[in-house]
């Protein structure tokens, strides 16, 4: 998941909640463990940022 254009706490912010309040209850077989979740600044401006947030998913063999 990524974003762009703010403060980076904000839109790591933003991107943990849709993971964990839009995405997994419609899909919670894609998060089982309590795995890393990895943010990354991709511009290394903080304030303008360009964020991506990494979550380790699992995919149904047949997906």
């Amino acid at each position: 998941m990524a974003g762009k254009g703010g403060p980076s706490r904000q839109l790591f912010d933003v991107l943990i909640r849709h993971f964990f309040n839009k995405v997994l209850p419609q899909h919670p077989d894609l998060y089982r463990d309590d795995r890393f979740i990895v943010e990354a600044l991709l511009n290394d401006n903080p304030q303008d940022a360009e964020v991506e947030l990494r979550i380790p998913i699992n995919l149904p063999k047949n997906y």
